[in-house]
């Protein structure tokens, strides 16, 4: 905390946790890596920061908190990305943040049990967002409305929706979203 704290004028912030498998990460270990106290007190805040990327695995108890999303100047950031099981708390912690962000990416931020929860918070999330240029989506939840993507039409540039292959997460066989239809794309291409 101290380091990020005291480089003022770092702008990229990459969270990344160590992996065996350089091609996959495995989210659902519970290893508890990327929960952390940082021991953030009030105002502290990194000030700079217009790109954070930040992965965590499951915590094995529910009790390791995460970085704290008051560490950020949120108006700043305009790249987002966030990985990880159990990142549906974090991302429902930044409800009350103004997001002006070009890009999100948002990967296995839940887990199956959370299929149509999971869905519920990241339409949330995503209407109170403006001015997105790039989504991507890799995530076991629910269809995400059109509706909410279409509050982007203005802006949106590249959309990238998948979920986890079959073989590589075993959540994959369990919940299966309706694909989108050809009137759903259609409505979106309209906006």
């Amino acid at each position: 905390k101290d380091v990020v704290l005291s480089s003022k004028r770092l702008q990229i912030l990459n969270h990344k946790l160590p992996s065996r498998d350089l091609q996959r990460q495995d989210f659902m270990v519970c290893d508890g890596l990327g929960a952390y106290d940082l021991c953030v007190e009030p105002g502290e805040v990194v000030e700079s920061l217009t790109e954070l990327v930040y992965e965590s695995r499951c915590p094995p108890d529910r009790e390791r908190s995460f970085i704290p999303p008051n560490l950020f100047n949120w108006s700043r950031i305009r790249h987002l990305e966030l990985r990880g099981f159990q990142m549906h708390d974090f991302i429902s912690s930044l409800g009350g943040q103004t997001l002006q962000l070009d890009t999100l990416i948002i990967e296995s931020f839940c887990t199956s049990e959370m299929f149509r929860e999971g869905a519920s918070i990241l339409d949330k999330f995503i209407s109170n967002i403006r001015g997105l240029k790039n989504i991507g989506l890799i995530n076991p939840v629910d269809k995400l409305p059109v509706s909410t993507i279409a509050l982007h039409g203005n802006t949106l540039r590249t959309l990238n929706i998948r979920h986890p292959r079959v073989g590589t997460d075993p959540y994959a066989l369990v919940f299966r979203p309706r694909p989108y239809t050809v009137q759903d794309l259609q409505q979106l291409n309209a906006t």
